[in-house]
């Protein structure tokens, strides 16, 4: 159905469809979050304010980040650049520039899976402004690949392959008989009767 008027503002109709069900809309969203940004102005705190932070009127996503952190700061730079340098279904490697200390906000969900590389050397990525995935740099140039961690997925499918071929042999091994041993007696006589 169609939007409401608080919502016009926000979407763009780009296609109307007629069905035996009725009319179906699509939207697209008109500020999508941007692509990736190094921000200058970094502020850490604890992340159970994180959202409070992140909706207040004054915060700016596109030259802040919120870094959940055990100890507050705030540290104000100019935000630098950041170039994509190639993209595949399950790795980004981006070329970043900055004057000062920053943080790499993706337009990527946080998720525990990823991995992250600075000038390749391992870094820890964070979660930035509540659920995005993030990663800090220091100045300079420098080259930042990330990437999905897929060793828990492969150690579960072994496991999971484990766990069917030990089924397999027990349901393959001859009867042992050991199910004759168990006898159970309907009629025993019960203590206190």
């Amino acid at each position: 159905q169609p939007v409401g008027a608080a919502a016009e503002a926000l979407v763009s109709l780009r296609v109307r469809l007629a069905s035996a069900a009725g009319t179906a809309y699509v939207y697209g969203v008109a500020d999508v979050a941007a692509g990736p940004r190094l921000v200058g102005n970094v502020v850490a705190g604890d992340s159970r304010r994180a959202l409070a932070h992140v909706a207040a009127a004054d915060f700016d996503p596109a030259t802040t980040a919120f870094v959940a952190a055990a100890k507050a700061s705030t540290r104000e730079g100019p935000a630098g650049s950041v170039r994509r340098q190639a993209t595949g279904h399950e790795q980004w490697t981006y070329r970043t520039h900055s004057a000062a200390a920053g943080v790499l906000v993706t337009e990527r969900a946080y998720l525990s899976h990823y991995l992250a590389t600075l000038d390749g050397e391992p870094v820890e990525t964070e979660v930035v402004n509540v659920g995005l995935l993030g990663v800090s740099i220091p100045a300079g140039d420098h080259e930042v690949e990330i990437w999905v961690d897929r060793g828990p997925f492969t150690l579960s499918l072994l496991g999971t392959a484990l766990g069917i071929a030990v089924l397999g042999w027990l349901s393959r091994r001859p009867d042992s008989g050991s199910h004759e041993r168990l006898e159970i007696v309907a009629d025993a006589p019960r203590r206190g009767d």
